[in-house]
Formats: structure tokens, sequence, C-alpha cells
């Protein structure tokens, strides 16, 4: 798949429009601890929590995971709605996604 119908099937799915980009600071400072996440954004359309290792974020369509790898200290977390990936310090972590049901 080229990267421009890739970023058209990942747009799409995105499609709720949510235009703000969730940020704070993660950590999960051993393997087996859960990860913290201290959001610091006003982004109205995005809950977001944590699941154990991972940032879980829900808009009224998408629910978006970003796993947090052990040994993350108090790191900046910034997630552009629709990326396919989202910086923790200075790295990128890929960001799993699906479509919740529509009711």
């Amino acid at each position: 798949m080229t990267w421009w119908l890739a970023a058209m099937v990942l747009s799409a799915g995105f499609a709720d429009q949510v235009s703000c980009p969730v940020q704070g600071h993660v950590s999960r400072p051993q393997d087996g601890d859960e990860a913290s996440f201290a959001r610091a954004d006003h982004c109205a359309g995005v809950k977001a929590d944590t699941d154990l290792n991972a940032v879980v974020m829900v808009s009224p369509t998408v629910v978006a995971t970003v796993v947090v790898p052990p040994h993350t200290y108090a790191r900046r977390f910034l997630y552009r709605w629709g990326a396919n990936h989202a910086d923790v310090g200075a790295e990128r972590l890929p960001v799993a996604w699906s479509r919740l049901p529509r009711s």
C-alpha cells in the first residue's frame, strides 16, 4: 500500500471532526507498572485515560491506543488526532485504533 493510500484510509477512519492534539506527560517506570498520564490540553472531543501499560484516547467514533514502554519517566506526550504515531519524548510510538460501533 502506498503512503498516500494509507494516509487516506487512516484519515477516513478519523473523520469525526476532532482537530485538537492530545498532550501531557506520561510515565511507566518499571516493567509491570501501570502507565500514568497527566493530561495538559483542553481537547473536549477526546477522553484520555490509562489502561495498564497504555494511554487510551476515545472520541465519539474512534478508540486510539498508545502502548507506553517500560522505563519511561515523565516524558512529554503528544498525539495529533488521526496520526499513526504519538510522540513520547524523542520517540515515535505506533498508535493502534479502532472504530466504535454506531448506536
